[in-house]
């Protein structure tokens, strides 16, 4: 046993039925390792042991425990009398009463082992949000728990169709909610993913609860059903086989008579599909999505694809819980992954063209370097520029003012170099005037841009000179 000396807190769902065999064990245990461990209250506990009598007790103990920000990240120990379907996540270890002392003790060592490395981490730094305090608890759930995973469990109650026990607990969100906070925490690459499964989602409210449904292309009608088309060769009608069955005979519904034989009097050329509301024909129906939660109705192509992911912690991830921080997602990440980086001898090679094209013909187009690091510094003094609200507003606001013509490449770690065709430099300078206006309007910060503007077809004698007026070198 270890020299550290940890406190444990035992609490019991009806401690009147504890068994005097159970009594004497707790008391052995606590006498045996009295220099490491000590019987104390919940608030003081480093290791936690439940004694269930029910599913449902050891469940809401469980939930109790694992969403408290002060007790998240504690290893706790279920003794119940049958295997904990469920529960399996939101437990370290786990053993039947009915199992010796010495099973005991020897399924109770790895918690103090744990209780350990938790004890080593440094406080968690101060966030802005509970939110990002408990994406720190997660990541070091994760750290002392290197072979632990989340993994996504079927579930019909959640939006996304799966939920992550863990997650929903600590982040206290409804079933499925917690996807976003996982997904948030991949992309800062804290997070690395396996993926299980892909889901169809509404566009309008995120459901799973999707039911597709084909329908009437002329009418929207649900009332399509497949059948038989008659050609009746003397007066050219067409119509379904239930206008012509009168009996056991074929009636033309048109010009009333008997269809005898098949070839001579008539044909079948297909089995199409009919609209029952509105009597048109077609061979393929309209396939349509009716949201089961919202009841908006829409076509496939609009559903929203989600990624169902098993998540474990990424090196990135252990460096940042094991500090207590989590890192800003820089500017310039963002920046690559919404607008698409070349690299630097592609981007060298458009421009080369560029500038040739605009010198022999006079076409008018703009290269600019565009710095990012006063931004970055404004960005994130102020705010808290990791989450995924702050990246969807600052990916919005680039997509608002770039083009997808616009070329675009790093220099430095802080700069970047765009390429503006059939732009002029008075256009680029209202681009970038635009750029500040929105990200003052997003986020209620001044920002002061620094860029500088080359004209592409000035008079310049090589590529080189026209670089220089930008001071820099590529």
């Amino acid at each position: 046993m270890p020299d550290n000396h940890f406190n444990v807190c035992i609490l019991f769902e009806n401690k009147k039925n504890v068994s005097f065999e159970l009594q004497d064990r707790i008391t052995k245990f606590f006498s045996e390792y009295k220099s490491t461990l000590t019987h104390t209250h919940l608030d003081s506990s480093e290791i936690i042991i439940l004694y269930a009598e029910t599913y449902r007790w050891a469940y809401q103990a469980l939930r109790q425990i694992r969403s408290s920000n002060r007790h998240f990240i504690k290893p706790v120990f279920l003794n119940f009398g049958s295997a904990p379907d469920g529960l399996s996540d939101l437990v370290d270890g786990y053993l039947k009463p009915s199992q010796s002392y010495q099973e005991f003790v020897i399924a109770f060592t790895p918690l103090i082992d744990l209780a350990r490395e938790i004890s080593i981490l440094p406080s968690i730094g101060e966030h802005s949000t509970d939110v990002t305090y408990k994406e720190v608890l997660l990541l070091r759930f994760l750290l002392v728990r290197p072979d632990f995973k989340l993994d996504p469990n079927r579930n019909i109650a959640s939006n996304i169709g799966y939920s992550y026990p863990v997650a929903k607990i600590l982040f206290d969100v409804a079933k499925g909610s917690e996807h976003s906070f996982l997904e948030e925490l991949k992309e800062a690459n804290l997070l690395t993913t396996n993926l299980i499964d892909k889901v169809n989602l509404c566009p309008y409210c995120k459901h799973v609860q999707i039911n597709f449904r084909e329908v009437c292309p002329h009418c929207n009608s649900l009332k399509v059903r497949e059948e038989i088309t008659i050609h009746h060769f003397r007066c050219a009608y067409v119509g379904k086989e239930s206008e012509f069955r009168k009996g056991h005979d074929l009636v033309c519904p048109k010009c009333t008579k008997i269809l005898r034989h098949i070839g001579v009097d008539y044909d079948k050329p297909s089995e199409v599909l009919w609209c029952e509301d509105c009597n048109s024909n077609f061979s393929e129906p309209l396939l349509r999505c009716f949201c089961l939660n919202s009841g908006h109705v829409f076509p496939p192509e609009d559903t929203l694809l989600a990624e169902i992911n098993e998540y474990k912690i990424s090196q990135e991830g252990r460096r940042a819980a094991q500090e207590g921080y989590l890192p800003s997602m820089g500017l310039m990440d963002i920046f690559k992954k919404q607008l698409g980086f070349y690299k630097n001898e592609v981007f060298q090679e458009f421009l080369r063209v560029e500038f040739l094209r605009c010198q022999r013909y006079s076409y008018p187009s703009t290269v600019a370097t565009l710095s990012l690091l006063t931004a970055r510094q404004v960005l994130e003094s102020e705010l808290t520029t990791h989450t995924r609200q702050f990246r969807e507003d600052f990916s919005s606001i680039l997509h608002s003012t770039f083009r997808s013509t616009d070329l675009f490449t790093d220099i430095s770690s802080e700069k970047i170099l765009i390429l503006f065709s059939n732009t002029t430099s008075e256009a680029v300078k209202i681009a970038f005037d635009r750029l500040h206006h929105e990200l003052y309007n997003a986020f209620q910060v001044k920002i002061d841009l620094e860029y500088k503007i080359v004209d592409l077809a000035g008079e310049f004698e090589n590529l080189d000179a026209a670089w220089e007026q930008l001071n820099g070198s590529f």
